[in-house]
C-alpha cells in the first residue's frame, strides 16, 4: 500500500533527539499504514545511522537514506527521491521535538 503522506526528516549530527522525534511521529492519530517516515542522514559523524537502525526492525513505515552531500537542499532532495507518497511533509529536529502545552 502506498502511504498518503511521507514525513521527511533530514538530519545532521542530531542522533540524541532522533528517538524522541520518531516516537512523536509514531504516536500521532493517523494509522501507520497511511504515512511513512523517511530519515535522511545528511553525512552525520555521530550515531545517527545506529540510532535509526534501532527502529528499523520494529517500525515498518520507517526508512533510512544516507546523503553524503551536506546541506538542507541535498537532504530534502534525497528525501523526495525516497518518498513513496504524493504528499511530502518536511520537519526539522528542534532541541525539544514535542510542543509544550503551555506555549502561547
Amino acid at each position: 500500500m502506498v502511504p498518503d503522506i511521507s514525513v521527511v526528516i533530514s538530519t545532521y549530527n542530531r542522533a540524541e533527539v532522533l528517538p524522541r522525534a520518531i516516537q512523536s511521529l509514531l504516536e500521532q492519530d493517523l494509522e501507520p499504514e497511511r504515512f511513512e517516515i523517511v530519515i535522511v542522514d545528511n553525512n552525520s559523524t555521530d550515531d545517527t545511522r545506529r540510532t535509526v537502525g534501532a527502529f528499523l526492525g520494529r517500525v515498518p513505515n520507517l526508512s533510512y537514506v544516507f546523503e553524503p552531500r551536506q546541506g538542507v537542499a541535498y537532504g530534502r532532495n534525497a528525501g523526495i527521491l525516497a518518498a513513496r507518497a504524493a504528499s511530502i511533509a518536511f520537519t526539522t529536529l528542534a532541541t525539544s521535538s514535542r510542543a509544550q502545552a503551555d506555549l502561547p
